[in-house]
């Protein structure tokens, strides 16, 4: 990625119910938007949880045949990026089959198998790895074990508690993993409705260092899709990184210079060296007839 700007991950999470072609109609968006990567979660439920669960059964009807997954990735693939999110060994097995051709993401869900994460750099270009739900010590463990590969991970943090709010973020975690050299980002679950709220909480995670920024999307907010809690439809998506990158913008453009409304400000409110006729005498007044400051 470019050292100076942010990337943006399309998170299509749950929200297309499992139909393949809603699936199709969030990729054809997230083309005509500004964002950097899409990401497609690889469920295999049974691998999750027990077959007689609640879990189970509401997991199941999210699942998309294997089949129509590699005819997406190919169709797409040339277009945008793509990342693939696994769950358990099964997934990563099959996401394994186009590691050329996308990125890796690892839930929280495989974050603690090592093993699992050193054989990812192996074989994909980058990987993404999720520490949400961890305990400091955790991380720390798991960052010492896979730190010769720091150049091709991306560690991002941020949990879903339908909604998150960002009172409950451990944004003390962007210090270390900053002071550790590694690339990383924010994943945001923000109320849908709570705008401000989002900046706000995103704001705070490139202000300490995040460079990636990963968002939920949705078609339609009104038929309140899986995951639509922490989602955006696309026309607020595009707002959204609007709006970041030129707050990323004026963090980081290393800029002293006065703005043209600054500029206003200081000729209208600062005082200049005034020379009076009548009585011959310099006086400091507001006023922009001179540009001799008290500190020349």
């Amino acid at each position: 990625m470019e050292k100076n700007k942010l990337e943006f991950i399309t998170e299509i999470a749950s929200t297309h119910g499992g139909n393949i072609n809603t699936v199709k109609t969030i990729f054809n968006n997230h083309l005509k938007s500004n964002s950097n990567y899409i990401k497609f979660q690889l469920l295999n439920t049974s691998e999750l949880y027990a077959n007689n669960s609640k879990k189970y059964k509401q997991f199941k009807k999210l699942e998309i045949e294997k089949s129509l997954i590699e005819n997406l990735i190919l169709k797409y693939q040339n277009k945008t990026n793509i990342i693939l999110e696994i769950f358990d060994e099964k997934s990563f097995q099959f996401a394994k089959k186009f590691s050329k051709k996308v990125c890796l993401k690892i839930s929280c869900s495989e974050a603690d198998n090592t093993n699992l994460i050193l054989n990812a750099c192996k074989k994909f270009q980058k990987v993404f790895i999720n520490f949400s739900g961890y305990e400091f010590s955790e991380i720390k463990k798991i960052l010492k074990k896979i730190d010769k590969y720091k150049k091709k991970i991306i560690l991002l943090y941020g949990f879903q508690s339908f909604p998150s709010s960002f009172e409950d973020l451990r944004y003390e975690l962007f210090d270390y993993f900053k002071k550790n050299n590694f690339l990383f980002g924010y994943s945001d679950h923000t109320y849908f409705k709570n705008y401000n709220e989002l900046i706000l909480s995103t704001s705070i995670a490139i202000a300490k260092g995040a460079k990636i920024i990963e968002k939920h999307v949705c078609i339609n907010q009104k038929s309140k899709p899986p995951d639509y809690v922490s989602a955006l439809e696309f026309k607020k998506f595009k707002k959204y990184m609007n709006d970041i990158n030129q707050i990323y913008f004026n963090i980081s453009k290393n800029s002293f210079k006065l703005s043209a409304k600054e500029l206003k400000y200081k000729n209208t409110m600062r005082k200049f060296l005034i020379y009076n006729k009548q009585n011959k005498k310099y006086k400091y007044l507001r006023t922009s007839q001179s540009k001799i400051t008290r500190l020349m």
